[in-house]
């Protein structure tokens, strides 16, 4: 009986973790606008590389994009403010087109692979990573 009620508690707190997981839309927003405001932490904290040494490279790569003076210029008083068009999810991989303003007001379209990884979603950084689409 204790063993029935210990599954049906586990089962309940399966549900409310898939409940309380950030929707892959709303990931992909917020990771791409991130990239612009300067909000690394977010990034790499939701972006994933099947490799570790991928990822230690995008992390690298980026700390030294968003430290040069150059990208603070490209940036400044500049907001992407993307938004979500279309979200496809097919069990654990999502594919979100997001719509935004590059920095010299240019329409931009993007389409954003995330896939679930223990429950969250993170942006595939193999498919799509700053304001580019990789084919």
């Amino acid at each position: 009986m204790k063993s029935l009620k210990n599954m049906a508690i586990a089962a309940a707190l399966l549900m409310l973790a898939a409940c309380s997981t950030t929707p892959p839309d709303e990931v992909a927003v917020k990771l791409h606008n991130a990239i612009t405001s300067g909000d690394m932490s977010y990034v790499k904290e939701n972006i994933y590389f099947p490799d570790t040494i991928d990822y230690a490279v995008f992390c690298d790569y980026l700390d030294m994009a968003a430290s040069s003076p150059q990208y603070k210029r490209m940036t400044a008083g500049y907001t992407a403010d993307y938004r979500a068009e279309s979200t496809d999810i097919n069990g654990d991989e999502a594919f979100v087109t997001l719509r935004g303003k590059s920095p010299l007001k240019e329409d931009m379209v993007i389409s954003v692979r995330l896939v679930r990884i223990e429950g969250r979603w993170k942006v595939d950084g193999n498919h799509s990573v700053l304001h580019s689409t990789k084919y």
